[in-house]
């Protein structure tokens, strides 16, 4: 619990596996399969998913730019937060917020 709220706080940070687990007493390997286990997702998973929920909130409660969302929320860059609403919801963002705008 302690590493997922590290990671909900870091979030919008650059986050690796192997610092989070250096941060918490652990070698990657040791701390990966045990993450996955207990989240039933790998750490890029989760890591997206949360930057995800934190993006899809200000896109449709917002009128900033998709590129200034993505920065925003830890994403690298706006393709990366594309990818994640493609995969995830089989739209681009803009089709989210369009489709969203407004609801929460």
């Amino acid at each position: 619990m302690q590493i997922i709220g590290y990671m909900t706080s870091h979030r919008k940070q650059h986050l690796e596996a192997t610092d989070v687990a250096r941060e918490f007493g652990y070698g990657r390997e040791h701390f990966c399969r045990p993450f996955r286990k207990a989240t039933g997702k790998t750490f890029k998973e989760f890591l997206t998913d949360l930057r995800l929920d934190d993006a899809c909130r200000k896109l449709s409660g917002s009128s900033a730019s998709i590129a200034s969302i993505a920065r925003e929320c830890g994403f690298p860059d706006t393709r990366a937060l594309q990818t994640a609403v493609q995969r995830k919801y089989g739209i681009r963002a803009q089709e989210y917020r369009e489709r969203y705008e407004n609801r929460n």
